[in-house]
C-alpha cells in the first residue's frame, strides 16, 4: 500500500507544476478598426471579464454593419479561441463572426483579425419594427476562452480524472488515511485556480464611433463638371471645391469655385450672411456620387450653431478653411466626423471665438497640409493632439500661430519627418511657457521663418534634436522673444544653406550664449546662430 501512496503523491503533485507554467495566458485587447456606413452608433459600452457589450442602433430592416475585431496575444504562449463566441439576447439582429473555428489559435506575441457582420433582420414583425428602429439597444458579448481541444484543457481533464481515481483508492483501501485526504484537497486547488483564470481574461478597450444615416439626394440636371445643385441651406457643385480670395482693393472676400479631379461633389453654405442656425441635413451622396470637398464650407458665416450630426465625411479629402473666420461660432461637436481620407486641414479652425476643441475622433493619417490649422484660436486654453498621426504632413506653417491663451501643448506624438515648411509655426503663442520638441526630426525642413517669434513666456528652448541642414530661411526665427534666455542646440543645427536670416534674434534681449555672450542688437542675423565658445561668440548653448 505504501507504493500506491507514493505513486499517488507523485501523480498529484506533477500537474501542479505544469499549471504554474501556463497560468498567464491572457487576451490583451480588442480594438475596433472599421465600421460600415449603415450604422448610426456602435460603442463599446461595457467591459466585464472576457465580454465586450456593444450598444448598436440601425435605421432600416435589412441594414448591415461590418467591422474588424483585432485580437492580440502578447504572451509567449499560444491562445486558443472557442467557435461559438457570439451571444446576444436581441431578437432584432443577426450576428455572424467569421474567421473563428475550433482550430483557431492566436500564436504567441501576435494578433489576428476577425470580421463581425451584423444585420437588422428582415423577419422583424411590423408592430415591432418602429420600436426597434428607434429604441432598441442590443448587447453583444464576445466570449474568449481556452478551446476544449487545447493542451491546457486536456490537462484539466487529466487532473480531474486523477483526483477521481485517488478518491476511489482512498475509500477502498485507506478510508481514514488523512494524508490522502490532504493530497486530494491540494489536488483540487490548481483546478479551481485555473478555472478562475480562464474566466478572467483582461480586455483593454474604450472606443466610440458614431455614423450618420444615409441621406442620398437626386440631381435632375446633366452631371458635368460645375453642375450646381441647391438643397436647403447648402449649394453643391459637381467635381468642384469651394475657394475664396481677398480683394485688397475693394476689401471684400470673393467666393469662387475651382475644378477638382475627384469624382464627387463640393459643398458650401449658401448664405454666409445669415445668422440663422444651420439645420439642413447634408446630402451624403448626390446621384450616387459622394461629397468629397468641404473646402471653405462655412468660411465667414455668421451663424452661431451648426448641426453636424448628418454629415458623412468618410469620402471627404479637403476640409481647408472649413470653419474659418466665423465671428459667432463658439463650439463644435465633431464626434461624428470620419477624417480618414482627408488630405488638407489647412486653416480649418482659423477662428478666434472657439473656446474648446475635441479632436479625439480625428484620423489624420492621410493629412498632408496642416498649415494654419489652429491659427488665431485666441480663446483656446488647451488642445489635445495626442492621437494625431502627422507622418504624411509636409506643411505645418502657422499651425499654432497667435494662440495667445494656449499654455501647454503635447507634441510628443508628432512625426515631422516629412515636414518641409515650419514657418511661423508657434509665432505669437505668447502664453506657451515650455514646449517639448525632442521628437521633431527636421531634416527635410527648408523654411523656419519666424517659427518661434513672439513667444513672450518662453524662457528656454531645447532644439538639440533639430537638423537644419536643408533650411534656407531663418529670418525672424527667434525674434521678439522677450523672456527667452537659453537656446540649446546640437551639432546638427547648421546654417550653411541659410540665405535669409534677417532679424533672426531681433528684440530677444535676455538671450545669453552658453559661455556668457549676451544679446547685442548689432548681431541679430545668422552670424551669431552658433554655439557660444571662447573666441567664437554665439547665442546658442551646446548640448551638455
Amino acid at each position: 500500500m505504501k507504493k500506491v501512496l507514493y505513486v499517488m503523491i507523485m501523480i498529484l503533485l506533477l500537474p501542479m507544476f505544469v499549471y504554474a507554467e501556463d497560468n498567464n495566458l491572457v487576451l490583451k485587447s480588442i480594438t475596433l478598426k472599421k465600421l460600415s456606413e449603415d450604422v448610426e452608433e456602435l460603442s463599446l459600452a461595457t467591459i466585464e471579464n472576457n465580454k465586450i457589450n456593444l450598444d448598436l442602433k440601425m435605421y432600416e430592416v435589412g441594414d448591415t454593419a461590418e467591422y474588424i475585431v483585432v485580437v492580440e496575444n502578447p504572451t509567449d504562449k499560444d491562445l486558443y479561441l472557442e467557435q461559438n463566441i457570439v451571444n446576444t439576447e436581441s431578437t432584432y439582429f443577426d450576428y455572424e463572426l467569421l474567421g473563428v473555428d475550433k482550430s483557431t489559435v492566436i500564436e504567441k506575441n501576435s494578433e489576428k483579425e476577425f470580421l463581425l457582420k451584423v444585420k437588422y433582420q428582415n423577419e422583424v414583425a411590423k408592430e415591432n419594427f418602429f420600436s426597434a428602429k428607434y429604441n432598441d439597444t442590443s448587447n453583444l458579448a464576445f466570449m474568449f476562452s481556452n478551446n476544449s481541444l487545447n493542451p491546457e484543457t486536456k490537462r484539466n481533464v487529466l487532473l480531474i480524472l486523477i483526483v477521481i481515481g485517488a478518491t476511489f483508492l482512498a475509500f477502498k483501501y485507506q478510508k481514514k488515511n488523512k494524508i490522502i485526504i490532504l493530497l486530494l484537497i491540494l489536488g483540487l486547488i490548481p483546478v479551481t485556480t485555473i478555472a478562475e483564470n480562464n474566466d478572467s481574461i483582461p480586455i483593454n478597450s474604450n472606443i466610440t464611433i458614431q455614423k450618420v444615416r444615409p441621406n442620398p439626394c437626386t440631381f435632375d440636371g446633366e452631371l458635368i463638371q460645375g453642375a450646381e445643385y441647391v438643397n436647403g441651406q447648402y449649394t453643391y457643385r459637381y467635381m468642384q471645391k469651394g475657394m475664396g480670395s481677398y480683394n485688397y482693393l475693394t476689401r471684400n472676400f470673393i467666393y469662387e469655385w475651382q475644378n477638382i479631379e475627384n469624382d464627387g461633389w463640393g459643398v458650401i453654405l449658401t448664405d454666409k450672411d445669415s445668422e440663422e442656425d444651420v439645420t439642413t441635413k447634408l446630402c451624403t451622396s448626390i446621384n450616387d456620387k459622394p461629397i468629397v470637398s468641404m473646402n471653405y464650407m462655412f468660411y465667414g458665416s455668421k451663424t452661431k450653431n451648426i448641426d453636424l450630426s448628418s454629415f458623412d465625411t468618410s469620402n471627404v479629402v479637403s476640409m481647408g478653411y472649413m470653419f474659418s473666420e466665423m465671428s459667432s461660432l463658439t463650439e463644435l461637436d465633431l464626434s461624428s466626423f470620419d477624417t480618414s481620407n482627408v488630405t488638407s486641414m489647412s486653416y480649418m479652425f482659423y477662428n478666434d471665438k472657439l473656446e474648446e476643441l475635441d479632436l479625439s475622433s480625428f484620423d489624420t493619417s492621410n493629412v498632408v497640409y496642416m498649415s494654419g490649422m489652429f491659427y488665431e484660436n485666441r480663446l483656446l486654453k488647451k488642445l489635445d493632439l495626442s492621437n494625431f498621426n502627422t507622418s504624411n504632413v509636409i506643411d505645418m506653417s502657422w499651425m499654432f500661430s497667435s494662440n495667445s491663451l494656449l499654455e501647454n501643448i503635447d507634441l510628443s506624438s508628432f512625426d515631422t519627418s516629412n515636414v518641409a515648411n515650419m514657418s511661423s509655426m508657434f509665432s505669437g503663442a505668447s502664453s506657451l511657457k515650455e514646449i517639448d520638441l525632442s521628437n521633431f526630426d527636421t531634416s527635410n525642413v527648408t523654411n523656419m521663418y519666424s517659427i518661434f517669434s513672439g513667444m513672450g513666456q518662453l524662457k528656454s528652448l531645447d532644439l538639440s534634436s533639430f537638423d537644419t541642414s536643408n533650411v534656407t530661411n531663418m529670418s525672424w526665427m527667434f525674434s521678439n522673444d522677450s523672456n527667452l534666455e537659453v537656446i540649446i542646440v546640437g551639432d546638427s543645427f547648421q546654417t550653411e544653406q541659410v540665405d535669409q536670416s534677417s532679424y533672426m534674434f531681433s528684440n530677444s534681449i535676455k538671450l545669453v550664449g552658453g559661455k556668457g555672450t549676451v544679446y547685442d542688437a548689432n548681431y541679430i542675423d545668422k552670424e551669431y546662430a552658433r554655439i557660444d565658445t571662447p573666441g567664437t561668440p554665439g547665442y546658442f548653448t551646446g548640448v551638455s
